[in-house]
């Protein structure tokens, strides 16, 4: 799954520490009570893909994204 971060290394937490990306995403699925699967991580990743300008995100601001995107 490293191949779909090369663009994102690491997401902002609310106390200003750094996640590992692979670790902000497996901190999402589990949050928002999704199974700790590689389907489901690589659904993440993809969608993380698609942000054309990877800068500083925080850890609310991709959740907001990605609870929009996979909202039922």
């Amino acid at each position: 799954m490293r191949q779909h971060f090369e663009k994102m290394q690491a997401v902002l937490s609310a106390d200003n520490e750094i996640l590992d990306i692979e670790d902000y995403v497996d901190q999402f699925l589990r949050t928002r009570g999704y199974a700790l699967t590689n389907e489901n991580r690589l659904r993440v990743a993809m969608r993380l893909e698609q942000i054309t300008e990877w800068t500083h995100y925080t850890v609310s601001e991709l959740d907001h994204w990605l609870d929009t995107c996979f909202k039922a």
